[in-house]
Formats: C-alpha cells, sequence, structure tokens
C-alpha cells in the first residue's frame, strides 16, 4: 500500500485518500450505535466461498448480481483472503472476470503467469524478469488471489481485467514494445528502455518516486517510437503507447498542481478500460458478469473520497441498464492493525500502522467489531433510518460510506500483506541527452 504524501506519487494513492469526514468528532449518539449493533453478523472464508450469516447473505446477494465491487484498504492481508474465496463462490454462479488495478497490458501477463503450475512463484518470478512488477501484487496474499481467481477458471485467458494505467512501465510494457519493435524503432524503443530504468534508479538513490519515467518521463521518448513504429490503429504497439501516454497525461496534471483534473483523468481512464473490456466480452456472448477490486475512494457509489466519480458509480448504472443489481463491500482492517505500506525510502513494502485505524466515523463500527474475526456490517439498512433522522448526528464519512457501499467488513486480526522477496536488476545512470 501507498498513501499519498506531499511531493509523492498520486499513481497508487487514490484508493488511499484519507475518508471524507476523518477529523470530525466520533459520533457518540446512541441511537446510531444501536442501529449498528442491529446490522452486524459474523462472516468468515473457506477455500472456496463465504461461511457465516453475513457470508451467506453476500453469497446470495453477489451471486444475483451482475457485478460485485470491492473497495479495500490495500496491504491488508485478509482482503486477498476474502476477495478470493468470493471470487471462487460467483464463478459458480457465473461470474467469469476480476478487474484489478493494474494497466490492461500487465493483467494479460499476470493472467498468463497465474495460470502456470506453481502459480505464486510464477508471479514473482514476474516480478524480477519485469522488475518492479505490478503494485500490489507482488505481495504474497495478492498473487495468490490472483491463483484463486485464474484457477477457478481453470486457467482460462482473459480472467483478470486490467483497468488502471501503468505506474511501473519499466515492467511489462517496455518488454512489450521490445519485444514487438522493427528494425526501424529499435533504437528509440531501447533508448526509451534504458532512460527509464536510469530514472527508477536514480529515484531510488534520492529516495523520491517522483522521478519514476512514469511521473518524470519525456513525452517525446513515448512520441519517438510512435513514429518509428508506426503501429496500426488498435494494434498491441498502439494499445502500449496509449498506455504510457495516458500516464504521463494524469501524472504531469499532478506534477503541475492540478491535482483535482488528475484524479478526475485517471477516474474516467479507469471507468473506460472497464468499459473496454466490459464491450469486447459482450461481443462474444452474454452481459459479462465482473468482481471488481479496487481500492476504496474508487469504490464509492456516488461522489468519491477526491470528489470524482468513478468505477464505484459507473458499475451500478451498468447493472441497472441491463435490468440487473450490483453489490458494493468495503473492506478494512481491524482496529489497531497493520498494513503493507510502500515506503520510499527503501521502495518496497514495510507494516505499519492501518490506514483507518484513525478515521473517527469508522469508531462505532470498530467499536462492535470482534477484534479476532471478521464482521460484515449491512449499510443498507441504515439508509431509512439516517435519512429520516432517526440516528442523531452521523459524521459525514459515514453517511458517504452508508449511501457508497452496501457492505463493511471489518477484518478483525487482519495483519500486513508480506512482500514477495524480489531480486532488482542492476540498472545503469541516466544517459546524457535524455
Amino acid at each position: 500500500m501507498l498513501r499519498r504524501s506531499s511531493g509523492l506519487i498520486a499513481a497508487l494513492s487514490l484508493g488511499l485518500a484519507m475518508p471524507a469526514g476523518a477529523q470530525q468528532v466520533t459520533p457518540s449518539d446512541s441511537l446510531l450505535r444501536a442501529a449498528i449493533q442491529g446490522i452486524r453478523m459474523p462472516i468468515g472464508a473457506t477455500t472456496c466461498g463465504l461461511s457465516g450469516a453475513g457470508g451467506e447473505l453476500l453469497a446470495e446477494l453477489a451471486g444475483q448480481a451482475q457485478f460485485t465491487i470491492i473497495g479495500e484498504a490495500h496491504g491488508v492481508s485478509d482482503v486477498p483472503r476474502f476477495s478470493g474465496a468470493l471470487f471462487c463462490r460467483l464463478v459458480a454462479s457465473g461470474y467469469k472476470h476480476l478487474a484489478i488495478e493494474v494497466s490492461p497490458p500487465t493483467a494479460v501477463e499476470l493472467n498468463r503467469r497465474a495460470a502456470a503450475a506453481n502459480p505464486v512463484a510464477e508471479i514473482q518470478r514476474f516480478g524480477e524478469e519485469r522488475f518492479p512488477g505490478a503494485p500490489f501484487y507482488m505481495l504474497r496474499e495478492e498473487a495468490e488471489l490472483l491463483s484463486k481467481a485464474v484457477g477457478a477458471r481453470r486457467g482460462a485467458p482473459g480472467v483478470l481485467w486490467g483497468i488502471d494505467y501503468d505506474v511501473n512501465p519499466e515492467g511489462q510494457l517496455f518488454h512489450r514494445l521490445a519485444a514487438l519493435a522493427t528494425p526501424a524503432s529499435r533504437p528509440s524503443t531501447n533508448r526509451l528502455k534504458v532512460v527509464a530504468e536510469s530514472m527508477y534508479t536514480a529515484a531510488l538513490a534520492a529516495k523520491n518516486p517522483s522521478r519514476v519515467f512514469a511521473f518524470a518521463g519525456a513525452d517525446s521518448l513515448v512520441a519517438a517510437v510512435r513514429r518509428d513504429l508506426r503501429p496500426a490503429k488498435g494494434s498491441e504497439a498502439d494499445r502500449l503507447l496509449a498506455v504510457l501516454e495516458q500516464t504521463l497525461r494524469i501524472n504531469r496534471l499532478w506534477n503541475d498542481g492540478q491535482g483535482y483534473e488528475s484524479n478526475r483523468a485517471r477516474s474516467e481512464n479507469l471507468r473506460e478500460n472497464f468499459l473496454v473490456h466490459y464491450r469486447a466480452a459482450s461481443r462474444s456472448g452474454p452481459a459479462p458478469r465482473a468482481m471488481i477490486k479496487l481500492g476504496a475512494s474508487h469504490s464509492y457509489r456516488g461522489r468519491s473520497l477526491v470528489n470524482t466519480f468513478d468505477v464505484g458509480s459507473l458499475v451500478p448504472e451498468l447493472a441497472a441498464e441491463l435490468g440487473r443489481t450490483s453489490v458494493g463491500i468495503m473492506l478494512v482492517g481491524g482496529n489497531g492493525s497493520q498494513d503493507a505500506l510502500f515506503d520510499i525510502n527503501t521502495f518496497s513494502y514495510a507494516p505499519v500502522p492501518g490506514a483507518y485505524n484513525n478515521v473517527a466515523w469508522l469508531r462505532p463500527f470498530y467499536a462492535l467489531a470482534d477484534s479476532s474475526a471478521w464482521t460484515l456490517f449491512d449499510l443498507r439498512r441504515l439508509r431509512p433510518p439516517l435519512t429520516q433522522g432517526r440516528l442523531g448526528t452521523v459524521a459525514a464519512g459515514a453517511q458517504q460510506a452508508i449511501f457508497g457501499f452496501d457492505f463493511l467488513v471489518v477484518l478483525g486480526g487482519s495483519k500486513p500483506s508480506e512482500p514477495l522477496p524480489l531480486k532488482r536488476p542492476a540498472w545503469g545512470a541516466v544517459p546524457a541527452g535524455r
């Protein structure tokens, strides 16, 4: 998990922005607490499904829905465990796809690796061969989730839908561009790769991830590859270059101090990539059913935590157009737990206090959650009394969550995810005249 800090990269942080109302006083009204107590139920995971009263309810509703969207706290070991168990169960109900927070080309390669005989080892090998790999999925439990999801579909291609931009183009994108290079484009393609790798090395030495290519790369290097390669519209090379161009555009806005515009552009990119996958799958059969797993801010129904309308708003409307439903689930670690945070000093993951530990609006939920097991709260049942003013004072963040998600699951007893050990390549210095 990587949290946004002053001057740091926005790429992985939109799902981690501190929830609205985090600075407000904890609601103490007994009416709210009594209502929360009445909507909680135990939930657990099995090898291929969920257990307990909460698990049975979720399995039934999600199994009937067109889409299920999970808004997560990143770096929590039980999040992929929950997600994998639920997806495995939903495959039996007709789900075929898992949309995740990586770029489309990276998802294709992760899908291939997850179908291998030893998928976690193969995903770890991907992280070394295509260093630095893919955000979040270089954590062991996340790699195990990909293995479970693709395995539930018997190793089929196209299970994983990548719907984000690419904060680590040094990995899969540049590898594929090099493989697709023609004699005319090989010099510019090689230069792009060498410059990006050297920028990563310099960023690591400076302990400043804003210097990596995805944030500080020159458009001219990508333009030179497009000019020399001359890819056909819609070809793999064209799509790879489009991901790079979109990544640089979104992050340039952030670097220029246009945070809202950057967040909005990323939200639009996530939505459009989801629709590209959805439309492609629809052409070869019935409307596809998918589970979506993203950072919490991307997953809110309605206005997100950064005031955009993200995938969490798209999915319910798309389901409604089909005459179907969607289910939204927010997952947070237990109170006082730790997450795996991306450490900018080492460019690796380390355990830190959980992102939601001190969020004021969550305190009444934490107070009534099991500290050593999972607890589900059916937020739908709070909407009528909240709308009618029968819950007393309710923090703005709680109100946004109650209407933005259908369920909240507090993962009591959760631990930080475990990083896969990756050997770093020996990349050189930035070449002159980059």
